[in-house]
């Protein structure tokens, strides 16, 4: 439940992001992008999960609406245990990087939502991934 409300959030973040997000704003989401790409390319899991949380963080920060990032931000913590392991199941972490590049090509675009689905389809895949490790460990599979 708690990923569905977050992919609601994160969804209107970046509708928002998409038509508000300034020079700065993309700066930051370019970064935290790059960020995710170094650690991607040599498997660093850990590095991929701390740039992946400034990614989002700085898509709430675009969509200039502070209570909206107070929100998000508040559930974004609450759900950092269960969105880090998910990044442990083969290929998510190059899965998740291709769906932040589209997420960030759709809000530097100004496509509010194409945007709003990319992210949101983003954030449903790592509830869905959680659910699917879970299901695997259960069964000795992971």
């Amino acid at each position: 439940e708690r990923f569905e409300v977050m992919a609601e959030l994160e969804a209107m973040c970046a509708r928002l992001a998409a038509g508000r997000a300034t020079e700065d704003d993309l700066a930051r989401i370019r970064q935290a992008q790059a960020g995710c790409e170094k650690a991607a390319a040599i498997g660093d899991s850990d590095g991929y999960y701390q740039e992946n949380t400034l990614f989002h963080q700085a898509i709430y920060r675009a969509a200039g609406n502070q209570f909206l990032e107070a929100e998000a931000l508040r559930l974004q913590t609450m759900l950092q245990p269960y969105r880090r392991r998910q990044l442990q199941l083969r290929g998510r972490m190059m899965r998740s990087l291709q769906e932040h590049r589209c997420v960030a090509e759709m809000i530097e675009a100004g496509q509010p939502e194409a945007a709003a689905a990319a992210m949101s389809g983003h954030v449903i895949i790592q509830g869905d991934c959680f659910h699917e490790l879970v299901a695997s460990l259960r069964t000795g599979e992971a």
